[in-house]
């Protein structure tokens, strides 16, 4: 069976002129969540069927559940085009600024977030440890 993983940086922040223009009134969340959503039933997800109709198609997420809309990850809608999908539970040391002081517990809320909101689609996580180290995993 053929599957199709993109990267979790399936994303956009661009505030070129072109996108300017093109998102008109829309806020720049809703441009790029449009944006996106349409690039991916209507590039990624068609082409690949129309080469090979039984392909898996997964949209992998990162643990940005705060600020998806910001970057055009659309939880509603993108889920209903692909057949699974993935969840970044990264994790990173609690007092780490550089990562955003991500708390160990947040992976768990996206995963099981991301599982509602795509109605069950979940198959896959990741995990990874940046800035972490064996002392924030012991209680």
């Amino acid at each position: 069976m053929a599957e199709i993983n993109p990267d979790d940086f399936l994303c956009s922040a661009d505030t070129s002129e072109i996108s300017n223009k093109a998102r008109g009134e829309k806020s720049w969340s809703q441009y790029r969540m449009d944006l996106l959503t349409d690039l991916s039933g209507n590039l990624f997800i068609k082409t690949a069927r129309d080469e090979k109709p039984n392909i898996t198609i997964i949209i992998k997420y990162p643990q940005w559940y705060d600020r998806f809309h910001k970057f055009g990850y659309d939880v509603v809608r993108e889920p209903k085009l692909y057949d699974k999908v993935w969840v970044g539970t990264e994790t990173r040391g609690p007092a780490t600024q550089r990562m955003g002081f991500v708390q160990q517990y947040e992976g768990f809320v996206n995963l099981r977030w991301l599982n509602s909101c795509s109605e069950g689609k979940v198959h896959g996580a990741w995990f990874d440890h940046i800035d972490c180290d064996e002392y924030d995993f012991i209680n």
